[in-house]
């Protein structure tokens, strides 16, 4: 950005894209009213302000994208430490359930009072 001195409006826009913060939040609508009142006030041109507008965005998109990798850092890192299991593991323990029900299910038609006798309690 440039170094110069710039008050009202357009220094606001400017410091908050060298923070950063600005074009994270700003829609298209708003970036291109907020320029369109610098070109107004004399404090830009228009070619400028197309290009200010496009850096904004841009800017915009690329502070979105590392705030939502930050968070998904976050989440990921909070979750392992909680040790919870996750939905796939989650479903594979149910599939594997099912498999081992089924077999049993099978063993029980094949040899009545064997799988009773080797120790597995009904219902479990």
């Amino acid at each position: 950005m440039a170094t110069q001195e710039r008050t009202g409006l357009g220094d606001l826009i400017y410091r908050l894209v060298d923070l950063g913060l600005g074009a994270a939040v700003m829609t298209r609508d708003a970036v291109e009213r907020a320029v369109d009142e610098l070109v107004k006030r004399g404090e830009m041109s228009r070619d400028d302000a197309r290009r200010f507008a496009d850096e904004l965005m841009d800017k915009g998109e690329q502070q979105r994208a590392r705030t939502q990798q930050m968070v998904d850092n976050a989440v990921s890192r909070m979750l392992e430490r909680m040790d919870l299991a996750r939905h796939s593991e989650l479903t594979a323990l149910q599939t594997r359930i099912n498999q081992l029900e089924s077999r049993l299910a099978r063993l029980e038609m094949e040899e009545p009072g064997v799988v009773g006798a080797a120790g597995v309690e009904e219902g479990l």
